[in-house]
């Protein structure tokens, strides 16, 4: 029940996904969304952000807003590239939904949230169009 901490020590902010997205955040996008955002987190607990955080999914369920992603479940792009900046050892991604489609992809270990990606198209995990 430890309150969330977090870090940007291993981010992957090397060159742009093949469609089109930079992985480096802009000042601004740091400012107004990331510091913001984590903020917010650091005032609860990792029991309140994994089982509290509920958002509408499709067919009106309730699911987490915040959960664990299996590497395996991402588009092909993101597996290679999990491999290339050397977090092979990790099968499991966390990640944190900010908004429609705004995303922080990561490593949790103990309480720590280590910050991978900041996804803003919700191209790496994209769901299924009906």
């Amino acid at each position: 029940d430890c309150h969330l901490t977090w870090c940007t020590m291993i981010s992957d902010v090397e060159g742009v996904w093949s469609w089109g997205e930079p992985r480096a955040w802009t000042e601004d996008e740091w400012e107004t969304q990331i510091l913001r955002n984590f903020a917010e987190l650091e005032r609860l607990t990792w029991s309140e952000i994994l089982f509290q955080q509920k958002t509408v999914a499709k067919g009106n369920k309730s699911v987490s807003k915040h959960h664990f992603q299996e590497i395996w479940t991402l588009v092909e792009e993101a597996q290679e590239r999990w491999l290339e900046i050397g977090l092979e050892e990790y099968d499991t991604a966390f990640r944190f939904r900010f908004a429609n489609t705004i995303r922080a992809w990561g490593i949790k270990l103990q309480g720590h949230f280590y910050l991978v990606w900041w996804e803003r198209y919700h191209r790496i995990y994209p769901t299924p169009r009906v």
